[in-house]
């Protein structure tokens, strides 16, 4: 059996099925990273929240806006993590792989300052 070129690259390659949160394994490493991250950033240590945020929590909205055309890439990792390691609401309507163009709105988030900051 002869396998052209094309296939071979794609087979080896092209793993997007297994790139996403719905795949358990990759979900894994996706948490392990998102703790590492939030242990080693001290985000209950913030400084900035601190002295910005000294009264009571204040809800707030804000946006993620694209300043230059681009390709949407990790939205469903995004959402997954914004769903497990925050009370942020967000909401969206683009997918990996979307062409969005400049200043259009990627997240939309809504929840207390200190959060989102």
């Amino acid at each position: 059996m002869v396998i052209d070129k094309q296939t071979r690259i794609q087979s080896h390659f092209q793993k997007i099925d297994n790139l996403g949160v719905s795949n358990k394994i990759y979900q894994k490493c996706v948490d392990d990273l998102c703790q590492w991250l939030l242990k080693y950033d001290r985000v209950q240590d913030d400084l900035t929240t601190k002295l910005l945020f000294l009264k009571e929590p204040k809800e707030i909205s804000a946006k993620i806006i694209s300043k230059q055309p681009m390709t949407i890439a990790g939205i469903s990792e995004a959402g997954y993590l914004l769903n497990t390691f925050t009370e942020i609401n967000f909401s969206y309507n683009l997918f990996d792989g979307m062409q969005i163009g400049n200043n259009e709105t990627v997240f939309e988030l809504h929840g207390t300052a200190a959060e989102i900051l």
